[in-house]
């Protein structure tokens, strides 16, 4: 996942295609598709891949098995041969789930322009995609400009009020424009929503530790360490931050350092 900014965290989600085959495939093609398919289901991406090929080398044309196939190259980290595997589609047929991860592979590899606009034709296809308006707004953030990104994701929590990656991104919006209190009210509701997310602590005690509250601060930059905060320049923030303020005791031991 790309980073931008040090001190902010965030939450990138990939859309699932539809088990739908609206293109004419032979038997044969479909029966390998299935497998990958099932495949898919166990988190098996690799050789989903191989069954995928298969299905592809009988129906070269079959713009579903593609999408399928640049979806398992998503979670393989393979990020440009989905977009390869993806292009290969006219747009047109693409279906929303597919032109939101042709956006993450974009946002993955730092091509922010086509992220944005992949997941504009996402969100134009399907108003209410979830993942899409959550990583259309982020890529807004990746971009520096946290204005566009607000109206994404104040939408994608009308629409999913449970929705508690989006109040984390929505939180970090907010923090960029600079309106701290919205922002610590955002990650308030993620950390309602899922009080187990260490990363939501880290970003409200950096704007804790920015208004000056040192108490808050601690509490927070204690509670990501508390939870198993694992990113190294933040873990050592935290650490640094609650050892100036007297309080490395709460700083689990091997963590400690002289």
């Amino acid at each position: 996942m790309m980073k931008f900014i040090m001190f902010i965290t965030i939450m990138l989600l990939l859309a699932m295609p539809l088990c739908l085959l609206s293109d004419t495939i032979s038997e044969a093609a479909y029966e390998k598709f299935k497998v990958g398919e099932e495949l898919v289901g166990k988190g098996n991406y690799e050789e989903a891949v191989g069954y995928f090929k298969a299905a592809l080398d009988i129906n070269p044309g079959a713009a579903v098995i593609k999408e399928w196939l640049g979806f398992c190259y998503i979670n393989l980290g393979r990020y440009q041969e989905a977009i390869d595997t993806y292009m290969s589609v006219h747009s047109t047929k693409l279906s929303a789930d597919s032109l939101a991860n042709l956006g993450f592979a974009y946002y993955n590899l730092g091509n922010n322009a086509s992220a944005i606009a992949y997941l504009t034709k996402a969100v134009d296809k399907d108003p209410q995609h979830k993942f899409a308006l959550n990583n259309l707004g982020l890529a807004y953030i990746a971009n520096r400009d946290p204005r566009e990104a607000e109206p994404v994701l104040r939408k994608a929590v009308e629409l999913y009020p449970d929705f508690y990656e989006a109040w984390n991104n929505l939180g970090i919006a907010l923090k960029l424009k600079g309106e701290f209190e919205e922002a610590l009210e955002c990650y308030d509701k993620a950390k309602s929503l899922n009080p187990k997310v260490a990363e939501t602590y880290y970003n409200i005690a950096v704007i804790y530790k920015v208004k000056g509250n040192n108490k808050l601060a601690g509490d927070n930059f204690a509670a990501y360490l508390r939870l198993g905060g694992k990113d190294t320049a933040k873990v050592k923030e935290a650490v640094n931050f609650l050892r100036d303020i007297g309080r490395l005791g709460e700083v689990p031991k091997e963590l400690r350092y002289e």
